[in-house]
């Protein structure tokens, strides 16, 4: 069954093997997927209360975790991913780390600025009043 046309059988047709290229791709799609969800997981984690410790903490301490997502937004992902590439070796773990920690800027930077927002509320300015 080498090269077959796509069918109701083989939805995207056969590889020159026989195999079932729609298959393929959903064996090949689970890595991705599994890497994606957990870089994503780790930067919003990390990104989220980075981005709140911020908002909540005004001062140096705002300005130091804003100035560490600036370094780290100086090195773009792929520098980032040989970097840790080198240090650590090749493998998936290294590459979810090295994603995870690109993405924790962009979240640290959204959390911030919603909780800035959300400080500025007059219930918000009220409640403190109060206290």
């Amino acid at each position: 069954a080498a090269l077959r046309a796509p069918g109701a059988a083989h939805w995207l047709g056969t590889d020159a093997f026989g195999r079932d290229v729609a298959s393929l791709l959903l064996v090949g799609a689970r890595n991705s997927i599994l890497v994606g969800v957990i870089a994503v997981g780790i930067g919003l984690t990390v990104g989220t209360a980075l981005g709140l410790l911020a908002a909540a903490r005004r001062g140096w301490v705002e300005e130091a975790v804003m100035r560490l997502a600036d370094f780290t937004f100086a090195f773009p992902a792929i520098l980032s991913a040989i970097m840790l590439t080198a240090v650590w070796g090749a493998g998936v773990v290294n590459s979810i780390i090295a994603i995870g920690i690109f993405n924790i800027p962009t979240f640290a930077r959204v959390a911030r600025a919603s909780a800035k927002a959300v400080w500025a509320r007059e219930y918000v300015l009220a409640a403190r009043a109060h206290t």
